[in-house]
């Protein structure tokens, strides 16, 4: 049987989330009314709910997607998790740390899955790359480098996305976070995601607004095998992403 879905969102990544292959989105709840309506008539999802609290409580649910502002992710995770319900949650896991590894251990407690969407993991290239990691084709890598940048510049300040992307209280961050979690997933995943030793990060801020616009950072793993990290969005050269190993 398809695993039956309820969304907590309805925005751009609520829709996103809403066209997908083998499962049954039954269910779907935001307080904007008219943005949940919207995306139900889209992929026709039988029920609205104004509170995603109503929709757990009522809808027999398997799992539950998790497309709302980031500093969000924690406590519809903590009532999913309450509720026995499944978990996927958009990037980044959460705004902060605390907050992310309070939800890992909340899912553990209460057995549900926690999931977090990366898709740049099971891309044909990660893919290819983890194989000859695998294989020992590499050697034992001991440093690799991961960048993003993305070349529609930086959400609401440039003309597209909403206020909440710009807002540290919501977002958590700017690219290091936003887009920057996709590469910091490559590179742990291919690093073997060792213990992080030691960080050392800096960002530019130059928006005005309280997330930066551009990030690097490098860290030690226990294994003795590093990383480094930038991300950006920028406006002047096309989009760019790559991972050196």
């Amino acid at each position: 049987m398809p695993v039956e879905v309820g969304i907590v969102g309805a925005g751009n990544r609520g829709h996103a989330h809403a066209d997908v292959d083998g499962a049954d989105v039954v269910a779907v709840a935001d307080i904007d009314q008219d943005a949940a309506t919207t995306l139900a008539d889209d992929y026709d999802v039988p029920v609205v709910y104004g509170e995603f609290q109503d929709m757990l409580d009522d809808a027999a649910l398997d799992a539950v997607s998790v497309c709302v502002h980031n500093n969000l992710h924690w406590p519809v995770t903590e009532y999913a998790a309450d509720a026995r319900v499944h978990v996927f949650c958009e990037k980044p896991l959460a705004a902060t740390y605390t907050d992310a590894e309070a939800m890992a251990e909340t899912a553990e407690e209460a057995g549900v899955h926690l999931g977090v969407q990366n898709d740049r993991l099971f891309s044909p290239e990660t893919r290819a790359a983890r194989t000859l990691v695998d294989a020992g084709e590499l050697g034992e890598p001991y440093y690799a480098r991961g960048v993003y940048s993305r070349r529609r510049g930086r959400p609401y300040i440039d003309g597209y996305g909403t206020p909440g992307f710009v807002s540290k209280e919501s977002a958590g961050g700017g690219p290091v976070i936003d887009i920057g979690t996709y590469v910091v997933g490559q590179l742990l995943n291919l690093l073997g995601n060792g213990e992080n030793q030691s960080t050392y990060t800096d960002r530019l801020d130059e928006s005005g607004h309280d997330i930066e616009d551009a990030g690097m950072g490098m860290a030690h793993l226990a294994d003795e095998a590093g990383h480094e990290l930038t991300a950006e969005e920028i406006v002047e050269r096309s989009e760019s992403t790559a991972i050196e190993l």
